[in-house]
């Protein structure tokens, strides 16, 4: 990964150079088995420092989030999912989904959803459970992706009203996301937890690129009323829009 200007100019080099789809798809394949080949030669040169400096201090770590999770998660995690899914109307779903837990991410965030990696250095306790529901939660909206009646779906055609983008529809569903994950650890794990999005001020933070204003009991408007049955998803939605570019437009 030692390129210049990064590891995609690195298969760009056979797109200008070939002809043909053939020869393109033959010098695509070489660059590859070279990337992989080098990315194996690193891991195997830093293996054993690995292991004697950082590994036992990860290891420790490692098994103590798992106890954690063993406690927090495991009793609930078909409970956890199966709401998340049912009130974000996400009808698609897999059998089994995979999380990985590791010391550190290269992501500044501490968890990413395809792979669903999260680190244990950046999230411990409640906070662990809810950055793997709010990532697995990408994971099934990746297969709902194309459902027009989940809250996704929902949301976008309300944005298309309001003259509002694809790109404000999507900041809007992934701070419902935050919202959704954070409040529903708050429900079954504990009761006096601090969601993310509130211990790390994400909602002036997409407020800000909505250019509206957003404050979570704003949402708790919205949401609460719809999980007790007052109204359906599609109304919730529009409630939540209609509501927030309003409250930005004023």
């Amino acid at each position: 990964m030692t390129t210049a200007l990064g590891p995609l100019n690195f298969f760009e080099y056979p797109v200008v150079e070939s002809k043909t789809i053939a020869e393109l798809s033959v010098k695509l394949q070489a660059r590859a088995a070279a990337l992989a080949g080098e990315i194996a030669d690193a891991l195997d040169k830093v293996e054993t420092l690995y292991r004697n400096s950082l590994w036992p201090d990860s290891h420790r770590l490692l098994l103590l989030a798992l106890e954690e999770l063993e406690t927090l998660l495991l009793p609930h995690k078909d409970r956890l999912l199966s709401l998340q899914a049912e009130r974000l109307g996400l009808k698609r779903h897999l059998s089994s989904y995979q999380v990985t837990l590791v010391p550190i991410t290269y992501q500044r965030t501490g968890g990413y959803s395809h792979p669903t990696v999260i680190s244990i250095a950046k999230f411990r306790g409640p906070a662990l459970v809810e950055a793997i529901v709010h990532e697995l939660t990408h994971v099934m909206a990746e297969l709902n992706k194309r459902d027009q009646q989940s809250a996704y779906g929902f949301i976008k055609r309300q944005c298309e009203l309001k003259g509002r983008s694809q790109h404000d529809a999507l900041h809007l569903f992934h701070l419902l996301l935050f919202y959704s994950s954070g409040s529903l650890v708050r429900e079954v794990i504990a009761s006096d937890y601090v969601p993310y999005a509130e211990s790390r001020n994400i909602y002036t933070r997409v407020g800000s690129m909505l250019r509206a204003k957003v404050l979570p009991e704003m949402l708790d408007r919205i949401w609460l009323p719809w999980i007790h049955g007052q109204y359906d998803l599609e109304t919730a939605m529009s409630n939540l829009v209609q509501m927030l570019f309003r409250a930005g437009d004023e």
